[in-house]
């Protein structure tokens, strides 16, 4: 069973590529660390927008059966609560 369709796959890999870039790459600090938080969601929700703007088709990109785009505000919610939950 396919969890993904299209460029779906590329969620978990922009989502991880960026958190290893601006919190374990870069040396951490409170500019650094707030760019990590909002660069994931905002890459995942303009990339989606621009891959599944064709909705003709009706053949979208999506990873687990969620669109492209929406896993931005899913990579947010999470980001947002691991911040002020203390796990980071």
């Amino acid at each position: 069973m396919l969890i993904w369709r299209r460029w779906g796959i590329l969620v978990p890999a922009i989502w991880l590529g960026l958190f290893v870039v601006f919190h374990i790459a870069l040396t951490p600090n409170f500019l650094v660390f707030w760019i990590g938080v909002f660069a994931s969601p905002v890459a995942l929700w303009f990339l989606g927008r621009r891959l599944n703007r064709d909705k003709e088709k009706g053949d979208k990109h999506e990873f687990f059966f969620v669109p492209f785009e929406y896993w931005g505000i899913v990579a947010l919610a999470l980001h947002l609560w691991w911040v002020f939950s203390g796990v980071f």
